[in-house]
């Protein structure tokens, strides 16, 4: 949790490329006709703040240029934020780049005087679908969490926009590198890529890596996924230079299925580090849970190990013989210690 002043300083410290501003939105309920009043009147103000910000950016730093402040078009009907519209299109209109978009309906309320204004849009995109509905609707910018999502549930991005194929039926848009069937594939995850994961390892490395529970698997499969949504980003301009788009667009929700592959295999959990101060937090980190440290006396693992030793109790009791040291190598011979250990090797 992070407020306002607090949001305001460190933009002011670290003078990023692009700001997005503030809005104040309920999360997972909805907003009756007093909340939208007030998620208003504080965005107005808190876009207000921001505006000022940047000013003082600029004046402060004569040598680069001012950063692009993106200000939010609040996820409800226009009328009740009509007036904190209006204020956007007249008062603060020279003051601003680009809007962020919370939700699909927001596209078509962007105030008409800003509306060759950049785009960003943040509806959480669930799949490649998604990303183009908003591209369609005039979106500039795409935030993809779908990424992320499918990395930590062990899925390689398997899609090329525009689709080439025409298949007699649709393919599926990932590969779960979590099933035994690539535990002896030495392909890469995709041919048609060319990532550092697919140019120097198969899928039967990363399918270990993964069943060991390594972090290079994810490492590597990041790698690719987003090489995947490069290419894909790359094919939008392309076609839409080339007028193409909307055309390809419906090629592809033919080509391709409406969802990504299902998660099947479970990655190491994730622990948040979170310290307390003055009632709000104040320091968050993500860390996976093998990596955390004990805490306490007996405290159990976040992640169990993946691998185990064969026989592992028998190993232990031989490992436990130990040679007398008066012993010469007839005894050992005959107490079968030299056989064991020659079996080992």
């Amino acid at each position: 949790m992070l407020e306002n002043l607090g949001y305001v300083d460190y933009v002011h410290k670290l003078s990023p490329d692009i700001i997005v501003g503030l809005a104040d939105m309920p999360y997972g309920e909805s907003a009756g006709s007093r909340r939208m009043q007030k998620m208003t009147t504080r965005t107005e103000t808190w876009t207000r703040n921001m505006v000022n910000v940047n000013k003082d950016i600029k004046s402060n730093s004569m040598s680069r240029q001012r950063p692009s402040l993106f200000v939010p078009v609040l996820p409800i009907n226009r009328e009740a934020q009509d007036l904190y519209l209006e204020l956007l299109a007249d008062e603060l209109k020279e003051n601003i780049d680009g809007f962020a978009l919370y939700e699909a309906d927001s596209f078509t309320i962007v105030p008409t005087p800003l509306a060759h204004l950049p785009r960003m849009s943040f509806t959480e995109a669930s799949k490649p679908q998604d990303v183009l509905r908003d591209i369609q609707l005039g979106a500039d910018i795409c935030a993809i969490p779908f990424v992320n999502a499918a990395t930590d549930a062990g899925i390689a991005l398997d899609f090329v926009f525009p689709a080439h194929a025409e298949p007699d039926k649709r393919l599926a848009m990932g590969i779960d590198m979590w099933t035994s069937d690539h535990a002896t594939d030495v392909s890469p995850l995709s041919s048609k890529c060319g990532c550092y994961a697919c140019q120097k390892h198969h899928r039967a490395y990363i399918q270990h890596l993964l069943s060991a529970k390594e972090m290079l698997a994810w490492v590597l499969l990041q790698i690719h996924n987003l090489k995947i949504m490069d290419d894909f980003f790359a094919g939008i301009r392309r076609t839409i230079q080339e007028g193409t788009f909307e055309i390809e667009v419906k090629k592809f929700e033919d080509v391709y299925e409406a969802e990504l592959p299902t998660k099947t295999g479970q990655g190491p959990r994730y622990v948040c580090i979170v310290r307390w101060s003055n009632s709000y937090i104040d320091n968050m980190s993500r860390i996976r849970g093998y990596q955390r440290k004990s805490e306490g006396p007996n405290e159990s693992k976040q992640n169990a190990l993946a691998y185990r030793t064969l026989n592992d109790a028998s190993e232990r009791r031989e490992e436990g013989i130990r040679p007398d040291p008066l012993d010469d190598a007839a005894d050992l011979e005959k107490r079968g210690f030299g056989v064991e250990a020659t079996n080992k090797l």
